[in-house]
């Protein structure tokens, strides 16, 4: 089974031209706007993801676009209310893809960045967050851009975007700050303030989790922990490592790539595309997203 992720970054239905031949079973996308969103969905049909959702409403008012999970198998999707404290709801679809060999539970976001949004980010990974690690037990896939980390080093341990690195190279927390918070905090556009640990303290939740919630990154899983460090996107001339792929213990990893030439182009987007091919080994006692 092949599950792909990739922020389109608002390109139009011909992106896909960039993905064609992979045969991806499962595909979530983000970054998807309406007027692009059924386009995309009927080229992913005629690709053979004939079952597909997207998440985002002409309703919406702000972040005026959403998600799509597609899959050659049926799909079905929570509703908008799976992550309560989500700022904005249509930056994450939950679905559960039906496949012959179980049920799997899909979570495909889009995690707003901070210099934007400020503590809106921390707010959508907290809630996230809050919803793998109360979960059941079962196959769950979760992929997406997620803004973070800053850096991973050497042994693995990943900086993030709540800590600076110093010329000497020690690592604290702290960033610059629009507000004037006190040394530790960070106050947002929106005048929020909070201390940064809550802001490093979210983010390894998610990315050194896994004894909480169970999920594991394929770029650990495949190979021997982290021989390279990915570049998904730049941002402000820097590499970033912000596209990521997790699986639940009832897969096995069989390898993965990071597609960049679509991103290199720039035609197709600013974001790699990442694919993992998984087996999923273990069905028993598996429920669907929307139970």
């Amino acid at each position: 089974m092949r599950i792909l992720s990739w922020n389109v970054n608002f390109r139009s239905p011909k992106c896909l031209e960039g993905i064609r031949g992979l045969e991806a079973d499962i595909v979530m996308l983000q970054e998807v706007t309406h007027g692009s969103a059924r386009g995309i969905m009927a080229a992913l049909e005629l690709g053979g993801c004939k079952h597909r959702w997207y998440c985002g409403s002409v309703s919406d008012t702000r972040k005026r676009y959403g998600n799509v999970t597609a899959s050659r198998w049926p799909v079905s999707a929570a509703s908008r209310g799976w992550a309560p404290k989500m700022p904005w709801p249509q930056l994450g679809l939950r679905a559960t893809v039906h496949t012959p060999d179980g049920d799997i539970d899909t979570i495909n976001v889009h995690i707003p960045n901070a210099s934007g949004n400020g503590w809106r980010k921390i707010d959508s990974l907290e809630a996230v967050a809050d919803v793998l690690e109360s979960g059941d037990d079962v196959a769950r896939v979760l992929a997406g851009d997620f803004n973070e980390p800053q850096s991973i080093l050497p042994n693995g341990r990943i900086v993030t975007f709540g800590q600076r690195i110093y010329p000497d190279g020690s690592i604290r927390l702290g960033r610059r700050s629009r507000g004037g918070a006190p040394q530790g905090s960070f106050t947002d556009q929106d005048g929020r303030t909070y201390g940064l640990h809550r802001w490093d303290t979210t983010v390894r939740r998610i990315f050194e989790g896994s004894s909480r919630h169970g999920l594991r990154h394929v770029h650990k899983v495949e190979g021997d922990g982290l021989p390279h460090v990915p570049t998904t996107h730049i941002a402000n001339g820097q590499p970033r490592f912000f596209d990521h792929l997790f699986v639940s213990r009832h897969f096995r990893v069989t390898g993965y790539r990071y597609v960049d030439d679509v991103r290199e182009q720039l035609l197709y987007s600013d974001h790699s595309a990442l694919y993992a091919d998984v087996d999923l080994d273990e069905v028993n006692g598996l429920t669907t997203a929307c139970s």
